[in-house]
């Protein structure tokens, strides 16, 4: 606990520190009050607030909150919570799929760092929404205080030459929200409650991958599932599936026809007991667009799990959906490789790129970038099944 309480006073003095650098720029520019009492709040206090001084933090990475939290917040700690901070390559890759044009409006599930809102927040502006447009129009959600004011100053330190940073963020656990339901967030100049939208163009993030042992929101969950039951129709899932799975459940309620749901979560749940209920939710409701897995490296290499990234389409048309390819990819490149850095001005172009060919690549090992197999989705989620699906399943440590 102590950690994060310095964790939480450093955020606030980092955000202190760039609101400074950038008042001057503003159109509009503010004067911050000086803190209270420096001299005589102690000398640890005071090297904290020296360091932080010294450094132009406006000027630094866009996930530098994230990498903050990863080197202050014990690992044993995030690993109870599921939660792991996601790369900057994986986090962009899965933000372009997943919003294609301006005035999308978009929603991070599980907030944590705030590396995909952010995200969401730079790929809406280059695509020519305006800063507050953007704000207003991506929602983010975290069931921890720190996670939730984590991804709060990431997105309102987004682009701090603009005149004001509302974000869209709320701590409240997804799984007791509702489409269209009235908030406690209020926002300047907003009439009232802000309400969470009916429904929206993308969801993406990183669900936390919590065994069903740990999970201590299990009747919030429950309680969401019988709603979704109202509304979709739900096969019969194991009740010791992994957290993640039913983000999959609880998002869907949100995503309009068309929109795109893009996660990057275990890669158990190509072979574990809830699999293959889970792959026949997906194929029931969407185009699924690309499986994405890497042979040379991991994404998230504190975690006892490997991972694959998943591309939906929300598509209410079955014929639609069974007629769909659905394309599995192992890559054979670190990403690293297949991007420019995030600095580069031809890294938006670059994704794009990427990301059309990843979901146009053929079937084969020819491409030395990645291997691609190609298989119609079917009516099924694109399973091959022999006998009994639920007796041909291939039982697993249920920590994997």
């Amino acid at each position: 606990m102590l950690r994060l309480a310095a964790f939480g006073l450093a955020q606030k003095l980092i955000l202190r520190r760039v609101l400074a650098d950038v008042g001057p720029k503003r159109t509009k520019p503010f004067r911050l009050d000086e803190l209270v009492d420096v001299e005589g709040s102690g000398e640890v206090w005071q090297r904290l607030v020296q360091s932080i001084n010294a450094v132009s933090w406006a000027a630094i990475s866009n996930n530098l909150v994230g990498f903050l939290y990863e080197a202050i917040v014990e690992a044993e700690y995030r690993h109870l919570l599921g939660q792991y901070y996601t790369a900057e390559d994986v986090v962009d890759i899965l933000t372009t799929f997943a919003i294609r044009a301006p005035g999308d409006t978009a929603m991070d599930p599980a907030g944590g760092g705030g590396s995909f809102a952010r995200s969401l927040y730079h790929r809406k502006r280059a695509l020519g929404d305006t800063h507050e447009q953007a704000l207003s129009e991506i929602w983010a959600f975290d069931i921890a205080a720190f996670a939730a004011e984590l991804t709060t100053i990431t997105l309102a330190t987004a682009d701090t030459v603009e005149p004001a940073a509302y974000p869209r963020v709320l701590l409240r656990d997804f799984f007791s929200v509702r489409p269209g339901m009235k908030t406690e967030l209020q926002i300047p100049g907003e009439t009232g409650p802000l309400t969470v939208p009916k429904s929206f163009d993308a969801i993406v993030g990183n669900p936390p991958y919590i065994s069903y042992r740990r999970q201590t929101n299990r009747s919030t969950i429950e309680r969401a599932l019988v709603q979704a039951s109202r509304e979709l129709a739900l096969p019969a899932f194991t009740g010791k599936s992994d957290a993640y799975v039913w983000f999959f459940i609880q998002a869907t309620r949100f995503l309009q026809q068309g929109g795109r749901l893009a996660f990057i979560v275990s890669a158990a749940m190509l072979f574990a007991d809830y699999g293959v209920p889970l792959v026949r939710f997906l194929g029931r409701y969407y185009r699924i667009r690309a499986v994405v897995d890497s042979s040379v490296e991991r994404w998230f290499v504190d975690a006892d799990t490997n991972t694959v990234m998943l591309m939906l389409e929300r598509e209410d048309d079955e014929d639609a959906r069974a007629g769909s390819d659905i394309r599995f990819i192992r890559l054979r490149r670190p990403l690293a490789q297949l991007l420019p850095a995030a600095d580069r001005p031809d890294r938006r172009g670059a994704l794009e790129d990427l990301v059309d060919e990843l979901l146009t690549a053929p079937a084969g090992v020819g491409d030395p970038r990645w291997q691609v197999n190609v298989r119609r989705q079917g009516t099924d989620g694109g399973l091959t099944l022999v006998g009994d699906a639920d007796e041909e399943q291939v039982e697993i440590e249920e920590d994997e």
